[in-house]
């Protein structure tokens, strides 16, 4: 009788639900015992089936799908409202900035070059030197007087200065024999210091077209036939043909690298002796002031060269001394 009761009993709490309770009981006590010792009693298997992993991977798919399309607007808008708001800063900027830019744009700045100290001490001397020469001539421009353009100064017969003072013209220096012989009919000869200048004034026209105009050479040779007869001394020579001046222009072309190979100091010694004769000769005194001179030296002998065919092309152009 017992064991009947007892089954309907049963019975009787299934069907009103004492079957929940006896689980919630039972989930009750297991919250008490930790997640590594809760044993699989009373759940349901955690695998699903295959209808319902289909539905699961295909709802990620297109939740993924949304979450990347919304990105990619939201990106393109922010491309859009930059590129926006720089037109709109631009509207904004004011117009010269514009200009200060499209000009930097079209002409770009030059890198500045490292400059060498030695470069520096070079322009400081440079600037030195050029100051030292404003200043020597602001000083000459203070002693200069323009006597001519005093009031007086008309061509009226007055008295424009009573005093003058200067050492003269420059002559040209004597002439230094190189002792280099020239050749007639193959043959070296030797000929007077006053013969061999007038033979290296030739040579020097050897490289110029002069040499090749037949009244320079038959001016020349008049010339240097004269200059052979004042001694005794020089050879006969008659025939222009067989006069060789070859040597003698080698000589010069020698001397010509010698001046250019000249160290500083031989030619800041030549300088200096130009400068001390420039100060001699190139300054006089009118009244006391110092005026400049516009030309001091006497023209050197040489041979006439002439513009054009002038008939006296070739002809000798005598030295000037002092007793002339």
């Amino acid at each position: 009788m017992k064991d009947a009761e007892l089954e309907s009993v049963k019975k009787v709490g299934k069907a009103n639900g004492k079957k929940s309770a006896v689980k919630e009981e039972l989930s009750d006590s297991e919250s008490d015992v930790p997640l590594g010792k809760r044993g699989n009693k009373g759940k349901k298997s955690a695998t699903p089936s295959k209808r319902t992993t289909r539905a699961n991977t295909a709802n990620a798919a297109q939740v993924k799908q949304e979450n990347k399309t919304p990105k990619t607007n939201d990106t393109k808008a922010k491309r859009k409202r930059n590129e926006s708001d720089s037109e709109f800063d631009d509207k904004k900027r004011p117009a010269k900035s514009t200009a200060k830019s499209a000009v930097k744009k079209a002409s770009p700045q030059k890198k500045k070059k490292k400059e060498d100290p030695a470069e520096k001490d070079m322009s400081e001397k440079k600037k030195g030197k050029q100051k030292v020469v404003k200043e020597e001539s602001d000083e000459e421009d203070d002693e200069e007087y323009r006597w001519w353009e005093a009031e007086n100064a008309k061509g009226d017969g007055t008295v424009k200065w009573n005093t003058l003072e200067h050492n003269g013209v420059y002559f040209p220096p004597e002439y230094v024999p190189h002792n280099v012989k020239m050749k007639y009919d193959g043959k070296e000869v030797h000929l007077e210091p006053e013969a061999e200048e007038v033979a290296t004034f030739y040579a020097a026209a050897l490289n110029t077209e002069h040499v090749e105009n037949p009244t320079f050479n038959e001016n020349f040779f008049r010339d240097f036939k004269a200059i052979l007869d004042n001694s005794d001394k020089n050879p006969p020579i008659e025939d222009f043909k067989k006069c060789d001046f070859t040597p003698i222009l080698d000589h010069l072309e020698r001397e010509k690298e010698k001046r250019k190979a000249m160290s500083k100091e031989e030619k800041q010694k030549l300088k200096e002796e130009k400068l001390q004769l420039e100060e001699k000769y190139g300054y006089c005194y009118l009244d006391g002031r110092k005026q400049k001179v516009g030309n001091f030296r006497i023209e050197p002998p040489s041979l006439f060269r002439g513009r054009g065919k002038h008939p006296k092309t070739g002809s000798l152009k005598v030295i000037i001394v002092i007793r002339n």
